[in-house]
């Protein structure tokens, strides 16, 4: 039975499938291309494509026309030049290797005489299997690559994996040790198609995933922004609470004054003095998110305790480049992660905080240093919540913001004590 022209076109449209998910993995998948041009694009190299594998070239001239078909495809993408290229050499090595092991399990499986590559059934079967290891070798690439959008249990890989390999056995039964009649051809489309919804599925599930983790990603920033709301409204009330007992005070001093008992009046005023360092300590830099946020910590390891020991030393606080909420996020983190190991030592040891925070024109530095509970362990806990479920945000926002502007987030453990120390580059344009 002679192979229609049709199979040809259908590893042509898989061949297209698989370089789209290729990049989608390794390059940003922001497309700034019309469905015009995609379309021109996609048409270009589906025809180079299929003129490669129903032709009989030459590995080098199979190889140049491959590199082509995706660099065609890779103009779509947003990348430098040298990082298509890269990506597209990358694919050939790989498609290389996917057709030789395809190859490979035929003459193992078969009468090396009869496996001629010649031979248009040989030529489709190759394509056809080397199609299914391609999406095995791009499910790898996701699992492993640094900048995949969020990472899912290896089981589920693990799945991917046996259905694309069954299917790859199945293809081969289906191609050498049966009849070629009327149902042969749906057969293996109906293969090809539950491998190809199998892969549509998988990132539709990753994409769930990392959706209902950034839910509960905002959720938890929103409840931490429910209780600096809170701290701050206490804030407030306590300044209210003062302003309102000042009144009172100062009813006493007037009247001090108009009975000429002047020492009772500046012995007064040096009580309420006191009174009033000692209740509100308040941290004045010139820049209110660090003034807010430091201020706050400090007042909390008052309440506590707890020495805090903080050096601030901002070189023009107006110029410092990085958004408001970058920054509370950043900062705040530090200080209450700080404040939360902090306060689980017991009150016999030794309980620190040490903040010191700078800026020059370049960047803005913040290191902390606190005391925890003693442990030999010197790698990052998996948690210390009281709730585990809020495990991991902290640090991770902190190393994400670090990441955003290009700067720097380094922790180190020791037995007695935590340290962390956040970079922030200034730039002329703020990232978005």
């Amino acid at each position: 039975m002679a192979l229609p022209s049709a199979l040809f076109i259908l590893t042509t449209f898989l061949q297209l499938f698989l370089l789209n998910r290729y990049f989608n993995v390794l390059l940003p998948s922001v497309v700034t291309a019309t469905w015009q041009q995609t379309a021109v694009h996609y048409t270009l190299s589906g025809g180079i494509l299929f003129f490669s594998s129903a032709s009989f070239f030459s590995p080098v001239v199979t190889g140049g026309l491959s590199v082509l078909s995706s660099l065609l495809v890779s103009r779509l993408y947003v990348a430098r030049l040298r990082t298509k290229w890269l990506y597209a050499l990358l694919y050939l090595i790989l498609g290389f290797i996917a057709e030789s092991v395809s190859y490979a399990l035929l003459i193992q499986f078969n009468d090396p005489s009869q496996a001629s590559l010649l031979d248009p059934e040989v030529r489709l079967y190759i394509l056809l299997a080397s199609a299914l290891i391609m999406l095995l070798f791009i499910k790898v690439i996701q699992l492993i690559h640094k900048e995949t959008e969020y990472r899912i249990s290896s089981l589920y890989y693990l799945c991917m994996a046996t259905v694309h390999l069954g299917s790859l056995l199945i293809l081969h039964v289906l191609c050498f040790h049966t009849e070629k009649n009327s149902l042969y051809i749906f057969y293996v489309l109906e293969i090809l198609l539950i491998n190809l919804l199998l892969v549509l599925l998988f990132d539709h599930v990753i994409k769930s995933f990392r959706l209902a983790d950034e839910k509960q990603a905002l959720s938890r920033q929103m409840l931490q922004q429910k209780i600096r709301y809170e701290q701050s409204s206490e804030s407030f009330a306590r300044i209210q609470g003062i302003v309102h007992d000042t009144k009172k005070q100062l009813v006493f001093f007037r009247t001090c004054l108009l009975e000429q008992r002047t020492n009772e009046a500046l012995k007064h005023v040096n009580d309420i003095l006191e009174h009033l360092g000692s209740s509100y300590l308040r941290i004045q830099t010139g820049h209110l998110v660090i003034d807010a946020l430091v201020s706050q910590a400090l007042n909390q390891a008052h309440d506590l305790g707890v020495d805090f020991d903080h050096h601030i030393r901002l070189h023009r606080p107006a110029a410092i480049d990085i958004d408001h909420v970058d920054l509370c996020t950043a900062l705040g983190n530090l200080l209450d992660n700080a404040i939360e190991a902090v306060n689980r030592v017991p009150q016999t040891e030794n309980r620190f905080i040490r903040l010191d925070l700078s800026s020059d024109r370049s960047s803005l530095r913040i290191s902390v240093c606190n005391s925890k509970p003693f442990s030999k362990d010197t790698i990052i806990p998996r948690t210390s919540k009281t709730n585990p479920a809020d495990h991991g945000y902290g640090l991770s926002n902190i190393r994400g913001i670090a990441e955003k502007y290009n700067g720097y987030f380094h922790v180190i453990v020791e037995p007695n004590d935590f340290q962390a120390f956040l970079m922030i580059p200034f730039s002329e344009k703020k990232p978005s």
